[in-house]
């Protein structure tokens, strides 16, 4: 189920992508390594 609800969320929100584990309303990360760096600061 987490697998479809991410794909949706990715579909919606091209610019961003969903780390392992993501549940839908936590945070995503954009797909770029630098741009990444702050959903890593925050975790």
């Amino acid at each position: 189920m987490r697998t479809l609800q991410s794909l949706q969320y990715v579909q919606e929100n091209p610019d961003e992508v969903c780390p392992a584990g993501w549940k839908p309303g936590e945070m995503s990360m954009k797909p770029d390594p630098k741009l990444s760096k702050e959903f890593f600061a925050a975790i």
